[in-house]
């Protein structure tokens, strides 16, 4: 994307959202891509769940999500995603804040996650 944004806005992931979701799951996962089924179950049936996006709130598609689960004692992020176009410019890591924030507003100690060892890209944005 060329120019400047002028800002993003961070908020929770709606039903209306889930056709740019898949977009970006296809787009940054290819074959692994969860399917929107997944998300509208996580979104409507799941008491835990709390999934954001980055909205650019100069127009156009979502750039990224962040789905966490909010459990007793921790936040365990469960999937992360950024179009590729936008990776490598720091969406990555908001969404990541946003999962320590999540942790913060709910008084739990610590953010947990499971990553593929041979998942690199996803190994230098948590570090």
């Amino acid at each position: 994307m060329t120019g400047q944004i002028a800002s993003i806005l961070i908020r929770p992931m709606a039903q209306g959202d889930l056709d740019g979701i898949g977009e970006i799951e296809l787009e940054a996962f290819g074959e692994s891509a969860w399917a929107p089924r997944t998300f509208h179950e996580e979104l409507r049936s799941n008491r835990i769940s709390r999934y954001y996006v980055i909205d650019l709130t100069g127009g156009g598609p979502l750039v990224g999500y962040v789905g966490c689960w909010a459990l007793p004692d921790a936040v365990h992020l469960v999937t992360i995603g950024v179009r590729p176009k936008y990776q490598r410019q720091g969406f990555g890591e908001i969404l990541v804040l946003r999962a320590l924030d999540l942790a913060y507003e709910l008084g739990t100690p610590e953010v947990t996650l499971e990553c593929r060892e041979s998942n690199t890209r996803a190994h230098a944005l948590y570090e």
